[in-house]
């Protein structure tokens, strides 16, 4: 998918059944709008601003942030799936943004710290997963963690 892509707001856009998806080009989750992804791929290779939600499902995100900073201002949330930050410039969970990692979600990335937990944002962590968001790629800025399940 080329050319800067943004979902109007109400929008549902849906990647399922084993797609792979390289959205080459910007991509801007306006508020009002969903994005899931489930058995899939979906590789954000030129930036991202999600400013409502973006939901993943047993799948791989892989978010490029070529230059950077790009935003999160609403929520990302992953389960059993795996979110592989390749990055140049930060990925900014910024004041009032969520993170949310279930289900043995594994974090990779390029050895950098780029991505910034802000402090007013929220992270929610739920057993099994075990994500330590005190080391790369987080650079944890005072955000709230939260630790669920037994």
């Amino acid at each position: 998918l080329g050319g800067d892509i943004f979902l109007q707001s109400g929008g549902q856009f849906n990647v399922e059944s084993s797609s792979n998806i390289d959205v080459a080009s910007f991509l801007s989750i306006v508020p009002g709008t969903q994005v899931t992804v489930t058995n899939s791929i979906l590789t954000l290779s030129k930036g991202v601003d999600i400013d409502s939600k973006l939901s993943v499902e047993s799948s791989t995100l892989n978010i490029n942030v070529p230059i950077g900073p790009d935003y999160v201002t609403g929520e990302v949330s992953l389960s059993a799936s795996t979110f592989d930050v390749t990055a140049n410039g930060d990925l900014i969970f910024d004041y009032g943004s969520a993170l949310k990692l279930a289900n043995n979600t594994a974090v990779v990335s390029n050895g950098g710290f780029n991505v910034v937990l802000s402090s007013g944002c929220t992270v929610t962590i739920t057993s099994p997963s075990s994500v330590d968001v005190y080391s790369s790629p987080f650079d944890n800025q005072g955000a709230s963690v939260f630790y669920e399940g037994a």
